[in-house]
């Protein structure tokens, strides 16, 4: 008899359990779904201006930003409050700037940003908590980070389909576009030269003759940022214009690529405009 009474127990048990699951699974077919392609661009280091740096070679104790491009890619559909959280882990020698409130991140108005430690690196989280418009196609958040030791790790972003609250059920429509990640190197001080910006900046060899490049070297001091270089020939018409990304170097190479023989001239502009020099050469 008692033995009957547990089976019977167990059974009731259950049933309820059943229910309950039941339940909640017709709970949530009961609630409208969405299909968006929720995505993360590339992830980049920037330096304060928002121009790209070496990953691998940031220096110790520098004071940069992390640049992670969000995307809602499927045109007039937006993404739903309470499906989604973005997760950032900035990897093992990068924290937080003491001096950036994160509250002031991009996308604050739909985004919470939070951050918190989590298996020795610093993990920054979004929860969408309005819904992200079908006009957000692509919006570049940027966290001011500190390089907190020497080695290397890698920064990762995540972009979740949680569906955790909400009135609204998401469905992702291309999953594989949803991480991104960046490897980076932190260097200690006394590997980088710590010369100041370049002096006696002259170009060879001067003339030029078979090569398709000049040598464009400083007699002190680095080229440390962004440049851009536009070539122009003897009557004053633009030639080409070139972007390069240099990390303390004296000298680089600038490929001009085929051009006729003559005179011209480079110019050489700090890409914040607040260097510029002029070169002369002649091509053979």
């Amino acid at each position: 008899m008692k033995k009957n009474v547990k089976n019977h127990s167990r059974s009731l048990k259950a049933l309820f359990f059943a229910g309950m699951f039941f339940s909640a699974a017709i709970s949530y077919a009961q609630k409208p779904s969405v299909t968006v392609d929720a995505k993360l661009g590339q992830i980049a280091i920037t330096d304060a201006m928002g121009a790209v740096v070496d990953a691998n070679n940031i220096t110790a104790a520098s004071v940069i930003k992390i640049r992670v491009p969000v995307l809602n890619e499927n045109h007039g559909k937006a993404i739903p409050k309470g499906s989604s959280k973005i997760k950032i882990g900035l990897g093992s020698k990068l924290e937080l700037d003491p001096s950036f409130n994160i509250n002031s991140a991009e996308l604050g108005s739909y985004f919470s940003w939070s951050k918190a430690e989590n298996e020795g690196q610093i993990e920054i989280t979004g929860d969408l908590v309005n819904d992200l418009p079908s006009s957000v196609t692509a919006v570049d958040v940027f966290f001011k980070v500190k390089a907190s030791m020497e080695g290397t790790s890698t920064i990762s972003a995540n972009f979740l389909i949680t569906n955790h609250s909400g009135a609204v059920v998401l469905s992702d429509e291309n999953g594989a576009n949803n991480t991104s990640s960046l490897a980076y190197r932190v260097t200690d001080k006394a590997q980088i030269v710590l010369a100041g910006e370049p002096i006696g900046i002259f170009v060879y060899p001067n003339p030029v003759s078979t090569q398709n490049f000049v040598s464009i070297q400083a007699k002190e001091g680095v080229f440390n940022g962004q440049y851009n270089l536009l070539l122009f020939d003897a009557t004053g018409k633009k030639v080409q214009v070139s972007y390069v990304a240099l990390s303390a170097v004296n000298k680089f190479d600038y490929k001009f690529g085929t051009i006729a023989a003559g005179k011209y001239l480079i110019q050489l502009n700090k890409a914040d405009n607040s260097k510029q020099t002029i070169l002369h050469f002649e091509k053979f």
